[in-house]
């Protein structure tokens, strides 16, 4: 439910989440059940029961955050 944009000349781009930017070597992803897929979230077939999370990442070696950790702060 929150607002984004993609990129004019990539429209399966994820630009900005939120009001929130890709800025330089930052910015967002997803992961479909921990795993973080190599094509566009477009691409991406989900079915009922996926567990989907995006997040503003600052560098490609961190892991995704477990779904397990987000609930248990919410």
């Amino acid at each position: 439910g929150l607002p984004y944009t993609t990129k004019p000349t990539w429209p399966d781009f994820v630009e900005s989440i939120a009001g929130q930017a890709n800025y330089q070597m930052s910015g967002w992803m997803y992961a479909v059940n921990g795993e973080v897929p190599m094509h566009m979230a477009s691409k991406h077939p989900v079915k009922a029961g996926d567990r989907v999370i995006w997040w503003y990442s600052t560098s490609m070696d961190k892991p995704p955050p477990r779904w397990e950790d987000l609930m248990a702060k919410s």
